[in-house]
């Protein structure tokens, strides 16, 4: 038997227990209770929650488009997302409720099912050639520091690069030179940009989380070929790409000329000992065939 049961504006169908199955059984996991809409003009971007966060059973984003819930649903990354018409830049907030031991993989499947279910989300994969990275080690070899062992307070580990946790629990500190300054003994990374420099601080870090913080800057899948299999801390300091952001404000001014620092691909070969070469292979990518841009009723 299924019993309908209002929690405010939110109607959700609950199972009894020990009563038998019907055809509307579904054994793939969904969220509990969730709430979406599409956001209302100014609302700032969040995501909270979920998995490995000090709020395991409640996940909540606001002002997200539908290709950062694709990515994050089937954990992919944006060059595995194919160009498709079906995408608009419509922004949403979703508020989930779900059980506070579920692992990110479950995680992702109850958002998969939750995108086909309340837009109609059709997608599908396919095999492209994509301009593609081989990560490793140059002749004169790595310049890494390996990582200390964790405190045993640190048992959550922070968000994957560009993923926010929100205000439960600090993941880093602003020092006084506009710095991020990682909590001690926690895995994490993190980037900040001042003038023209990113600085990328790294605790606690796989050479599987360099190259997943690599094909992000660099928007092609990037391999871990390096032979490294332990944890390492290392900063990496590299120029901004973006031009606006390397402008002394009020001069015209561009701030590379006052800060100098090497591209990407020149920062990694010197400051950690590693390299970057280029190849074209077929990649899985995600092709959008269609979805609803409004959401179906909480």
């Amino acid at each position: 038997m299924w019993k309908l049961i209002g929690i405010g504006v939110l109607i959700v169908m609950v199972r009894e227990s020990g009563s038998a199955a019907t055809a509307f059984d579904d054994p793939s996991p969904h969220f509990e209770v969730a709430s979406v809409r599409q956001s209302p003009a100014g609302t700032p971007f969040q995501n909270i929650g979920g998995p490995n966060t000090a709020s395991p059973g409640r996940w909540r984003c606001s002002n997200v488009i539908m290709e950062y819930l694709i990515r994050k649903a089937w954990n992919i990354n944006r060059f595995q997302v194919a160009p498709s018409s079906a995408l608009t830049w419509d922004a949403y907030d979703i508020d989930a409720v779900l059980p506070s031991d579920t692992s990110p993989e479950v995680f992702r499947l109850m958002l998969q099912n939750l995108l086909k279910s309340r837009f109609g989300l059709v997608v599908r994969f396919e095999k492209r050639p994509l301009l593609t990275y081989e990560l490793t080690v140059t002749p004169v070899g790595p310049v890494l520091k390996e990582a200390e062992p964790a405190r045993e307070s640190s048992a959550n580990v922070g968000p994957l690069p560009g993923e926010r946790s929100g205000p439960e629990k600090p993941l880093y500190e602003i020092g006084k030179d506009g710095r991020s300054q990682l909590v001690p003994g926690r895995p994490m990374m993190v980037m900040s940009g001042l003038g023209g420099v990113n600085r990328v601080q790294a605790r606690m870090q796989s050479m599987s989380d360099l190259s997943r913080f690599l094909e992000s800057r660099l928007g092609s899948p990037v391999k871990d070929k390096t032979g490294l299999t332990g944890l390492y801390d290392f900063v990496l300091e590299f120029a901004r790409d973006d031009a606006a952001a390397q402008m002394i404000p009020g001069t015209g001014e561009m701030m590379q000329a006052r800060t100098p620092a090497p591209d990407l691909f020149t920062a990694v070969r010197k400051q950690l000992g590693l390299r970057l070469e280029s190849a074209k292979e077929p990649t899985d990518v995600l092709v959008v065939d269609r979805y609803n841009r409004i959401p179906t009723g909480n």
